[in-house]
């Protein structure tokens, strides 16, 4: 009966971490160190590495995860996603900044005196 047990709390515990609020990245960490289903494991890391470094990722292997995995997977996938356009709008906001600045110094310069 023990046998049977650990899994079904694993698989609970797995469960827990796949429906809460974590973000992706945590959650694939308490996956890898919960240290069970660790080919599923294995293809979360490959997707994390390939958005972080911009290598192809195969989109075959996401069809072989259970649910809690494919799920995180996704929320992987849209962090990214949002964290790249943040990433871009802060960008965006240092230019405008930046820009504005340089407005505000050549108006508060003193114009140049000529002579006649």
């Amino acid at each position: 009966m023990t046998v049977h047990v650990v899994p079904v709390r694993l698989a609970r515990a797995v469960m827990v971490v796949a429906r809460s609020k974590m973000n992706a990245a945590k959650k694939i960490r308490l996956y890898l160190q919960s240290g069970q289903d660790a080919a599923q494991v294995e293809i979360l890391l490959q997707l994390a590495f390939s958005l972080q470094t911009g290598t192809p990722f195969q989109l075959q292997p996401l069809h072989d995860l259970d649910e809690p995995y494919f799920d995180t997977a996704l929320q992987l996938i849209r962090e990214w996603h949002l964290d790249h356009h943040i990433a871009s709008r802060s960008k965006l906001l240092e230019m405008i900044y930046a820009r504005g600045q340089r407005a505000v110094a050549r108006t508060a310069s003193p114009p140049a005196v000529t002579e006649h």
